[in-house]
């Protein structure tokens, strides 16, 4: 196959080399075109796994923004909160 797809042999050389007809040289040098291509395909390319890992990563870390968000509002609405509370006198530890 190498022979071929390098353009050192011939279809018809290689059929003669192998003892098998050309239309299977050829058949043999579509099936590795397609397994190269699909090999690129998917290195190059993100995975149906890896997609959905990335998605919901991005989902966690949405919820993550919204919680910690969330935390700061209501720290802050605490904060307030007990800034309006009058403080009385404390009492002794007696």
């Amino acid at each position: 196959m190498r022979l071929l797809l390098s353009g050192k042999a011939s279809v018809e050389q290689l059929a003669q080399k192998y003892a098998v007809s050309q239309e299977t040289i050829e058949s043999w040098r579509a099936q590795g075109l397609e397994a190269l291509d699909t090999s690129f395909r998917t290195t190059s390319g993100s995975s149906a796994k890896q997609k959905e890992l990335e998605r919901e990563l991005a989902q966690m870390k949405s919820a993550l923004t919204r919680a910690v968000m969330e935390k700061e509002l209501l720290q802050q609405a605490l904060d307030i909160e007990r800034a309006k509370r009058p403080t009385g006198p404390r009492r002794s530890s007696r």
